[in-house]
């Protein structure tokens, strides 16, 4: 990862419905490769693929 910004405010819909407000992950994730920040944030990350 190379920054991480925190969301302070958003305003989006999906198919046209408002998405509500922003919230804390809780309780914390438990699948996938990582983790996530406890509070909404915008992170660039960088991957690298190693070919034999």
């Amino acid at each position: 990862m190379q920054d991480l910004h925190a969301v302070t405010s958003l305003d989006a819909t999906w198919d046209g419905v408002p998405l509500g407000a922003l919230a804390a992950v809780r309780p914390p994730v438990t699948f996938g490769f990582g983790s996530v920040p406890p509070r909404p944030a915008l992170a660039r990350v960088t991957t690298t693929v190693q070919l034999p």
